[in-house]
């Protein structure tokens, strides 16, 4: 697990500088060699493996939020809310 999370550390790491660089006049990198790099480096196989051991019932996870709960419960005809 350790292994797992210093790779997926990593690997935004990495990330990171991918896109600091393509903010850099001196190191301008075209948007398609980011997002070529970036895919390169957090669609890796050993990406795939490292979060399959760690949330084995996600692909990956997820960045949306969970919706908010609804209230389901049906008032009694006599109660008025």
């Amino acid at each position: 697990m350790k292994d797992d999370l210093i790779a997926i550390v990593e690997a935004v790491r990495l990330a990171r500088l991918e896109l600091q660089c393509s903010r850099d006049p001196n190191c301008r990198a075209s948007d398609s060699w980011t997002l070529r790099r970036l895919s390169q480096l957090l669609e890796s196989q050993e990406m795939d493996e490292a979060m399959q051991r760690l949330v084995p019932e996600e692909e990956s996870p997820s960045i949306v939020a969970d919706p908010a709960p609804r209230d389901l419960r049906v008032p009694y005809p006599w109660r008025t809310r």
